[in-house]
């Protein structure tokens, strides 16, 4: 991410008076100001059962912290190609551009997704 938009990411918890919305990944320029809020999603493969939701519920909470904390930091859900083409023709795309939120394809290379797919088979058992 840091390649696409030259700022620095990092997870942080982002309060807003009386609450705090997690996110993966926020987006500093060198000035440290907020640029940018974004979700991080490591699926690798098609979304099955509730997992599609799983955006949309990021996406509500990102929308969140903009709205309470960071006006006009640009919102963006981060997943691999096969996952965001799938979201892409779905009515969730819509809800997603509605949100304001960027729904940017990463390729990661063959070792990570490896990795990922392992950790998220692990995670199963």
């Amino acid at each position: 991410m840091e390649e696409l938009t030259g700022l620095t990411y990092s997870p942080e918890d982002v309060h807003c008076g009386d609450f705090y919305v997690k996110c993966d990944a926020v987006g500093r320029n060198e000035n440290n100001d907020v640029i940018e809020l974004a979700e991080i999603y490591a699926r690798q493969d098609p979304l099955h059962g509730a997992q599609p939701k799983k955006l949309n519920d990021d996406a509500a909470r990102l929308m969140i912290a903009q709205r309470h904390c960071y006006p006009d930091a640009i919102l963006r859900l981060v997943s691999s190609p096969i996952v965001v083409d799938q979201i892409q023709r779905s009515w969730r795309h819509l809800a997603l551009v509605e949100m304001g939120v960027e729904l940017t394809p990463v390729q990661l290379d063959e070792e990570t997704i490896a990795s990922i797919r392992k950790a998220q088979h692990d995670q199963k058992r």
